[in-house]
Parts: structure tokens; C-alpha cells; sequence
């Protein structure tokens, strides 16, 4: 299946439900951080690598359909959310899916941004990320190649990662809430 098809994975319910369990996996994390910092220091490394790169194939790979040079587009939720006369619900579908596609591939960058470095503030982490959004729309402008720069993917992108961060927060505040570990005697 071609990198650009996993979109068609993306449902409302799967998002719901991933976005529901996120806070419960990352504080599983931050608990095994605590434990392990190194260790999980280095798997957040490792993560991050694994991640961007998953993150730069989706995004600069081409389907056999794709030709021609680069462009701007303001995208097409917008014209979704007036009322999309035009489109069929194949198409809305698709725009939706392609929306959440968008969002949720951001969430998990502050978490990793977070494990590989500890202590980074959080507005460094956002920025971090929204730099990364920007810089990716920016070479697919520049680039051509059958890729659109599409600024609704910098927002959606930008807001993927602000819910990352908040998915992190509400994490390290249930392992806050956690007992503390015994001293082993």
C-alpha cells in the first residue's frame, strides 16, 4: 500500500478513541522514564529519528498519479464546512479523513521531542514542531514534483502538534497523581 493510502485508515471513531487512550500511554511512558531515564532517553531518540523519517517519506513521497510542478493550496475543509454543494459524500469523506490524517501526524512529535529531551520547555517543543510544519510546506512549494504546499496542512499540522502537548501535560499530571515508588530495603 503506498504511504499515501494509510489515509484511508483514519476514521472519527479510530481518532476518538486514539486520541482518548493517548494520555493513558504516555504517562505509562513518562512512569517507565522515571524508572529508566537513560534508557528511555535514548528510546525517545530513536523514536524521534524513526518518526520524522516516517513523517518526511509521507509527506515527499510520490504516487504514480502525481506529476507536475508544486503549487499553494488553501485547502478544501474550508470548503467542506460551507457546505461542499459539489462534492460527493465519497469526496467529503475523503477530506475529512485526510483532515484527521493531517492533525494526528503532529500528536505524537512533542511526546517523542519530550522523552528525547527532558526539561525542553513546552513552547520550544511547539515551535520546534510548527518550524518542521512550515519547512516541510515550504519544499513542497519550492520542490514541484506533483507536491501542493497546503497552508490548511501547516494549521492542521501546527494544531496536531498543540494536541501532542496537551496529551503530554494531561499525562504527566496522572502520573503526578501516581503514589510514589517505596525505597526497597
Amino acid at each position: 500500500m503506498p504511504l499515501w493510502q494509510t489515509v484511508l485508515l483514519v476514521t472519527p471513531a479510530r481518532t476518538a478513541v486514539a486520541l482518548l487512550l493517548a494520555p493513558f500511554a504516555v504517562t505509562a511512558l513518562l512512569a517507565v522514564e522515571t524508572r529508566w531515564a537513560e534508557g528511555t532517553r535514548t528510546a525517545g531518540r530513536i523514536g524521534l529519528v524513526l518518526y520524522a523519517s516516517l513523517v518526511i517519506a509521507a509527506t515527499f513521497s510520490l504516487s504514480p498519479a502525481e506529476t507536475g510542478g508544486g503549487g499553494l493550496s488553501f485547502g478544501s475543509l474550508g470548503y467542506l464546512l460551507s457546505g461542499g454543494e459539489n462534492l460527493g459524500s465519497m469526496e467529503k469523506d475523503m477530506i475529512v479523513r485526510q483532515s484527521l490524517a493531517n492533525l494526528l501526524m503532529f500528536v505524537p512529535l512533542p511526546v517523542l521531542i519530550s522523552l528525547s529531551r527532558p526539561g525542553l520547555r513546552s513552547w520550544v517543543t511547539l515551535g520546534s514542531c510548527v518550524t518542521l510544519t512550515f519547512v516541510i510546506e515550504t519544499v513542497q512549494f519550492l520542490g514541484g514534483g506533483g507536491r501542493v504546499a497546503d497552508a490548511e496542512d501547516f494549521l492542521l499540522n501546527s494544531l496536531g502538534a498543540g494536541v501532542g502537548l496537551l496529551v503530554l501535560t494531561a499525562a504527566r499530571r496522572l502520573a503526578a497523581l501516581a503514589p510514589p515508588e517505596r525505597a526497597r530495603g
